[in-house]
């Protein structure tokens, strides 16, 4: 029996398999949400308690996210999540981390002195928007941290 976990029927999973030293991602709550990306209409992620990432519009067989066991604390899962640039912010457990979709490449965040318990963030795809036109953030293909919004936890 194949123990994989599909959202769709495919012919070919090993695109699919989990590396060893990773877990699935899964979500903090058991509810569909979906997370499109707000410049780019073929790119979302499906969440209800296991994730997906879509960069086709749902046309083609999705297979979980998965996350690297050497950043996973207790038991993290997926709080936030936002879309920035190419690059998916996550809110895991109370750190955050960068998913590099093309890649799959996870970066953790760094700077960050406090547990954070919210991410949002403000995107810029057509530069008519006053915010836009006064704030311009670099087009490289490296993603900061900063080009988003933190919440940080209030802590005494």
């Amino acid at each position: 029996m194949n123990n994989e976990i599909k959202l769709a029927y495919s012919l070919n999973f090993e695109d699919g398999e989990i590396p060893i030293d990773h877990d699935l991602l899964e979500a903090s709550y058991n509810f569909l949400q979906i997370v499109s990306h707000p410049c780019d209409q073929d790119v979302a992620l499906y969440i209800k308690r296991t994730v997906f990432l879509t960069r086709d519009g749902f046309r083609s067989s999705l297979y979980p996210l998965n996350f690297p066991t050497v950043f996973k604390h207790r038991n993290d899962k997926l709080m936030s999540a936002v879309f920035v640039k190419q690059h998916v912010v996550m809110l895991i457990g109370v750190r955050i981390f960068i998913y590099h979709p093309g890649r799959r490449l996870w970066i953790p965040a760094e700077g960050i002195k406090t547990e954070v318990n919210g991410i949002s963030t403000y995107q810029c795809c057509v530069n008519q928007e006053p915010f836009c036109k006064t704030k311009e953030l670099s087009s490289s293909d490296e993603m900061r941290v900063t080009d988003c919004d933190l919440i940080e936890s209030e802590q005494n």
